[in-house]
């Protein structure tokens, strides 16, 4: 299951790269308290982006974005190790990331094909068949679960959507 502040990196990153520093001030907007439990929050939810394929880690100058070629496994050790020991004026643009497809395809579901009911979404219409699929891939990510069937009506799931 994605949480909530890896859906959110993605949906930012939809418009543009995001760095280090962003994914560290929404982990605080949804709730983390101080720098460490930021931290900590930041870092999972980095690696989680990561080891599903959802996002590319790299660097951004005048030339644009670029893909560092270091093994994803060796940069999210150094990003660790620096989020928890500098100060985050140290590192926060030090890393940014890139959605994947699948990354942007997460995203794009996620905010194109809910309304917000409560605590409850209803898939849009998105022609024969589309809704289901969306809902089938949305339960197969462990994003929501099924409320009602005949009304196409899904519920997340502990802390993904807000």
């Amino acid at each position: 299951m994605i949480s909530q502040l890896s859906l959110r990196v993605l949906i930012a990153g939809l418009d543009d790269w995001v760095p280090l520093a962003a994914v560290h001030g929404l982990a605080r907007q949804l709730g983390a308290a101080g720098d460490t439990e930021d931290s900590e929050a930041s870092i999972a939810s980095i690696r989680e982006l990561v080891e599903n394929n959802l996002v590319e880690l790299g660097a951004v100058s005048d030339g644009g974005f670029f893909v560092h070629e270091d093994h994803d496994d060796r940069m999210l050790s150094h990003i660790s190790g620096v989020m928890r020991t500098a100060d985050s004026r140290e590192w926060g643009f030090s890393y940014w990331m890139q959605n994947t497809p699948s990354g942007d395809e997460l995203a794009r579901v996620s905010i194109g094909n809910l309304t917000v009911l409560r605590s409850h979404y209803k898939v849009k219409a998105l022609g024969e068949g589309g809704a289901v699929r969306v809902v089938r891939g949305l339960v197969g990510l462990g994003v929501v679960r099924v409320v009602s069937p005949a009304s196409i009506l899904v519920q997340a799931r502990t802390s993904t959507f807000t």
